[in-house]
């Protein structure tokens, strides 16, 4: 969920194989998807990334039905 919310246009089975890949580190592979994609003016730093993460969180603990999606 944390990378299809990152990433509204990749399907699912890209983002199994990029966790695969990744050995299931969230961080490996969003940089994994970025380089796959071709995003070569993608920085983690800007504030536009950090908003995104933020919501791919949110959307993450609401899909495993975490009781506190909004906490810090």
């Amino acid at each position: 969920t944390f990378l299809t919310s990152f990433f509204p246009y990749l399907p699912d089975w890209e983002a199994v194989r990029y966790l695969l890949l990744a050995d299931g580190d969230v961080l490996v592979a969003v940089r994994l998807a970025v380089q796959g994609r071709g995003l070569r003016r993608f920085r983690f730093t800007s504030d536009t990334a950090a908003a995104v993460v933020k919501l791919a969180l949110r959307c993450s603990a609401l899909a495993v039905k975490h009781p506190r999606p909004r906490a810090p």
